[in-house]
């Protein structure tokens, strides 16, 4: 069945909904129990066998984005990498469709804001950063390119296919 997971703010601190429209229109809170808050939860992303549920948040106000994930009932939150800063962390994670690797973007190297980062799940590895003008694809799969800014304009451009996107701030 079709299944929307999405993020929004509470007076306790960001919470993710699920709706599920096979069995009810209203929103049910997903989340991972009592004592245990995320602030600036965002971006959401189900595995593809809908297994688990990853997104960026942070454990207190104070910190950068964290890369997380928990399963798709909103049992078992993990961190999954290191603990962010102030202003050093990661952000819009997007797991593999097997779920052994998630790619996300990264400020914490300070030198290059916005770099994409492999991580491979559970085997306590560094992170693989990927240079930003060199991107390695699936052959013959469809690929998804998720954009957003905060800041200033970013621009995403492979001459090969002949396209160029703009992420405008909002």
């Amino acid at each position: 069945g079709e299944r929307l997971v999405y993020h929004a703010p509470t007076a306790a601190g960001d919470r993710f909904f699920l709706i599920d429209p096979e069995h009810s229109s209203t929103p049910v809170e997903l989340g991972p129990g009592a004592g245990f808050t995320l602030q600036h939860a965002r971006n959401p992303r189900y595995t593809r066998d809908g297994g688990w549920i990853w997104f960026e948040a942070a454990t207190d106000g104070e910190r950068a984005g964290e890369i997380w994930r928990m399963r798709s009932d909103g049992t078992d939150p993990e961190r999954v990498g290191a603990e962010s800063t102030a202003t050093l962390g990661d952000f819009h994670p997007d797991p593999s469709p097997d779920g052994t690797e998630v790619v996300f973007s990264s400020n914490r190297n300070g030198a290059t804001p916005g770099e994409l980062v492999v991580r491979t799940i559970g085997t306590g590895e560094e992170p693989t950063p990927i240079t930003t003008n060199e991107m390695h694809v699936p052959v013959d799969r469809q690929l998804e390119v998720t954009m957003s800014a905060l800041d200033v304009l970013h621009s995403f451009w492979v001459p090969e296919w002949g396209i160029k996107r703009d992420a405008v701030p909002v």
